[in-house]
């Protein structure tokens, strides 16, 4: 199995980072098109990119306001099973967001088109967090 990995130092509160990428305004903030979040242990969330791309997943673990991991099971067939998780972690005074996209099944073209997405989607997640701090609160 391969998977997906990127870090990025963000510069906010935990809390403020955990409604990012858990709740539904602030996964339309940068993400979805829209979502509907059912945010507790085997709660389902569902992605919607645009009128072809509407995709659920279950949520496998949450701890808040650290981390959530998803695991996809209506999706296009390269994501169906994989994991998605977001973890906040506190190192030299800074707090990184690490996201980790695991469980596929090969590394074909649209596993790396996916890798190049998600490092311009987490860039857009940290650019929101700077410039609508009145988005969360």
């Amino acid at each position: 199995m391969f998977g997906i990995y990127q870090d990025i130092v963000l510069d906010v509160t935990p809390a403020k980072a955990f409604v990012i990428f858990t709740t539904e305004t602030g996964l339309n903030s940068w993400w979805t098109d829209q979502c509907k979040a059912d945010c507790q242990i085997g709660g389902t969330y569902e992605f919607h990119f645009n009128p072809d791309y509407h995709w659920s997943a279950e949520v496998l673990e949450l701890v808040e306001p650290e981390h959530i991991t998803w695991v996809f099971t209506d999706a296009d067939s390269d994501w169906t099973d994989t994991r998605l998780s977001f973890r906040l972690i506190h190192s030299n005074d800074k707090l990184i967001l690490r996201m980790e996209h695991t469980g596929w099944k090969t590394r074909n073209h649209h596993f790396r088109h996916t890798s190049y997405c998600w490092a311009q989607y987490l860039r857009k997640l940290k650019e929101t967090l700077i410039s609508t701090s009145e988005l969360f609160y």
